[in-house]
């Protein structure tokens, strides 16, 4: 990747190459020497899953070095122990909108069908946020009240985005489990989620571990994100902008 050649090792270390190592350790197999090219267009640091891509890439090519002997269940399963949880492996190597969860080093996943086409708006700022300081900031309880308006909103999302009624999907994205915490890393944060839902917007999150904002849109997705970006600028941040649909191939070998 054009920007990201000094974030990266180039040697044992490296993310994707440990990952393909795991399968070649998995399968009892010594690996081979590689030379790796990486073109990579997910920004590092900002809460969009990098490394998930990375350690889903590694296991992918690593099994199809290896004529496919695992099934994408046991790639799975490899990728969940590197990472750590499944929440961002999953959909990366399945594809679509993915519920995901592990019992016992076992990863099980549920796809839901999401019935209105959405624009994911990526507003990505000019800044990283590691996942390490995010964490930092959250406390080590929640309030029982707290989890309560979580986990019923989820279950809410789950159902509106089958469904497709975007004024309950709305409701449903509000959090009280991490973003008041971590927004509090970010400048402009809600001012920034405000000048989307005031542009049309069904709703905007936090990506991950930040600092990136995601937004759900069914039109006007440029002029969106435009006035996201402008609004951050008021607080000195710079930001790009990236339009998104769902991908549901998940990963695949390029010819």
């Amino acid at each position: 990747g054009r920007e990201y050649k000094n974030y990266l090792a180039k040697n044992k270390n490296n993310l994707f190459y440990s990952s393909m190592e795991k399968v070649y350790q998995k399968l009892n197999l010594k690996m081979p020497e590689f030379k790796i090219d990486m073109e990579i267009n997910i920004p590092l640091s900002r809460g969009l899953g990098s490394s998930s891509s990375a350690i889903v890439a590694g296991v992918f090519a690593a099994n199809h070095f290896l004529n496919n002997q695992l099934t994408k269940a046991e790639m799975l399963n490899i990728a969940n122990q590197i990472e750590g949880h499944p929440d961002n492996v999953s959909p990366c190597l399945m594809g679509g909108a993915i519920i995901s969860m592990s019992e016992n080093n076992q990863v099980y996943t549920q796809t839901i069908a999401i019935k209105n086409k959405f624009d994911f708006i990526a507003v990505i700022p000019d800044f990283e946020l590691s996942t390490k300081e995010a964490r930092k900031v959250l406390p080590a309880k929640i309030d029982f009240a707290d989890s309560i308006f979580n986990s019923s909103r989820l279950a809410f999302l789950i159902t509106s985005l089958m469904s497709g009624d975007n004024q309950l999907t709305s409701i449903a994205l509000k959090d009280k489990l991490h973003e008041q915490y971590r927004g509090k890393l970010i400048k402009g944060f809600e001012e920034v989620k405000s000048a989307a839902i005031d542009n049309g917007a069904i709703g905007s999150v936090l990506s991950g571990a930040g600092p990136t904002i995601m937004v759900l849109a069914e039109n006007n997705a440029q002029q969106i994100a435009e006035k996201m970006q402008e609004k951050w600028l008021t607080f000195g941040i710079k930001s790009r902008y990236e339009i998104l649909s769902v991908d549901y191939q998940g990963c695949k070998i390029k010819d």
